[in-house]
């Protein structure tokens, strides 16, 4: 029976369940590195290997399924319906939700009308400022967890009525993690961020997985930042455009004396 266990996840390292394929993925707390395959637990203090974060893709077009592709009429339609079938017949309210009239074609299935409905349109979520209340209720609850290795995030949004669980990991990884780096950025973070960027474009995720402490929301706006800009400029590098597809940067404008 002990062979049919799941092995251990090397310390640093946290196990969860990508809602979109259902795999599990693998996320390191110092590196922000993800990986679908179990780290090795001899390389736990070496640094990981680069990953694709397939996970954060897929978070990322389930975020534009619930936002962008539906349209007014079809929000509305949702909403009738769920008052209607009491939110649990998924399929036979996909099923008379009809195409988008905003021009994208759009049908939902069972699975984008759960998730439009569960994350965007219900009644009593909050997608604005947290609380001091709600951060330190989210800081006590992963202490008391025994670290973030065991935080289960739908549990702790339980805790934070009106909240989800990818809102409270999101303000943790980007706000109260106590590991985060708050010091002002080094010329040498500044290099390596220029050259990474000019290789990868705006993948945020892989790219602050290149900086430890870091946050993805951080290394975003440090790269959007006029200091950043200017410095660019000075070092007379050129900063690349487009976010993934490849290509050329495009020259930076010199600077006005």
């Amino acid at each position: 029976k002990d062979k049919d266990k799941d092995p251990p996840v090397p310390p640093g390292w946290v196990a969860a369940l990508d809602p979109s394929s259902g795999r599990t993925y693998y996320y390191n707390q110092s590196t922000r590195i993800t990986t679908w395959t179990l780290p090795d637990p001899t390389e736990a203090q070496r640094k990981p290997p680069a990953a694709p974060n397939a996970a954060a893709a897929s978070a990322k077009s389930d975020a534009a399924t619930w936002t962008s592709k539906w349209s007014a009429e079809q929000d509305e339609r949702l909403r009738q319906l769920v008052n209607t079938h009491g939110g649990k017949e998924w399929k036979k309210i996909s099923e008379m939700i009809t195409t988008a009239s905003n021009g994208s074609g759009f049908e939902p299935d069972a699975t984008q009308c759960l998730h439009r409905w569960s994350k965007v349109l219900k009644p009593g979520l909050k997608k604005g400022k947290w609380t001091a209340e709600e951060d330190k209720i989210m800081t006590d609850l992963v202490a008391k967890s025994g670290g973030i290795d065991n935080v289960k995030w739908a549990q702790i949004a339980e805790h934070c009525p009106g909240r989800l669980g990818k809102q409270c990991r999101e303000r943790w990884l980007n706000h109260l993690d106590p590991g985060i780096l708050r010091t002002e950025w080094s010329t040498e973070e500044d290099e390596q961020l220029h050259s990474l960027h000019t290789e990868m474009g705006n993948q945020w995720t892989k790219l602050s997985g290149r900086f430890p402490g870091r946050t993805e929301n951080g290394v975003k706006n440090r790269f959007h930042s006029a200091h950043f800009k200017v410095w660019c400029g000075e070092k007379g590098y050129s900063i690349r455009e487009d976010s993934r597809k490849g290509g050329p940067p495009k020259k930076n404008p010199t600077p006005a004396l």
